[in-house]
């Protein structure tokens, strides 16, 4: 069975009712899907994630950690730049 984002999720005594194979096939097919309604964070999101954690932890944020956080932002934000442009 196929996910099929045009209809509702099946109940959870239809999938009771799938076999095994069927149900993760069901997954993998849904999972696909969403993976192509998902994007990368970007600098100002990394940031404010990595200082909610560390307030969270009592913690500073190093520079590494801000470097890193740049850098991976400005690798997701290009990305992003690129897939928009095709």
């Amino acid at each position: 069975m196929k996910y099929d984002p045009t209809k509702p999720d099946p109940s959870s005594e239809e999938l009771d009712k799938l076999t095994e194979e069927e149900f993760f096939e069901w997954l993998d097919t849904k999972s696909e899907y969403l993976k192509t309604k998902t994007r990368p964070y970007n600098t100002h999101e990394l940031k404010e994630l990595t200082y909610l954690d560390a307030s969270y932890k009592n913690k500073e944020v190093s520079d590494k950690e801000w470097d890193t956080i740049k850098k991976i932002g400005k690798e997701n934000e290009d990305k992003m730049n690129k897939r928009w442009q095709k």
